[in-house]
């Protein structure tokens, strides 16, 4: 005789949430104006592809790239490679502060099958003209793939800012 049998129930967001993982990494040397750094970032998925590791609250702007095809993470969750090196340059003779170029690049792959889902490089320049005022460019060149997987279509955009800190 066999004993009662379970039913199956579906996961709970406690169980979906304890599936999932961040896993930030990062290393960064400076060196009087001139700063390297390199970081590995997970967000993961819950292993079946079915939802990824999200902050409804936060912006991915400032960490996974400047095209910002990655606002809300892929389903099968998102790894991010990426290196940058920046430098900060006395501009007297421009009559400014400071020049300070940055360049950072990019590899995206899945949390699920590891599969490429495209890279970015980003660009930036920023102009100091005094202790308040700044003026900021940016460039970032997304090269998509693995569309089916989670990646997007390529995709340039430029950003301009203007500062002012009292």
């Amino acid at each position: 005789m066999r004993g009662p049998r379970m039913k199956e129930r579906p996961e709970t967001w406690s169980e979906r949430l304890s599936a999932l993982r961040y896993i930030p990494r990062l290393g960064k040397l400076i060196w009087q104006t001139f700063n390297v750094g390199a970081e590995y970032m997970l967000m993961g998925s819950n292993g079946s592809g079915t939802y990824g590791f999200q902050t409804p609250l936060a912006t991915k702007h400032a960490f996974n790239g400047w095209a910002d095809m990655f606002l809300t993470t892929p389903v099968n969750g998102l790894k991010d490679f990426y290196v940058q090196a920046g430098y900060s340059l006395p501009a007297d003779m421009l009559g400014l502060k400071s020049v300070n170029p940055a360049l950072i690049y990019h590899a995206y792959a899945t949390d699920v099958s590891n599969a490429g889902i495209g890279a970015e490089w980003d660009a930036q320049a920023e102009l100091v003209a005094d202790g308040n005022l700044s003026f900021l460019l940016k460039y970032a060149d997304y090269q998509g793939s693995g569309v089916a997987i989670g990646g997007f279509a390529d995709k340039r955009i430029v950003w301009l800012q203007t500062a002012w800190k009292y």
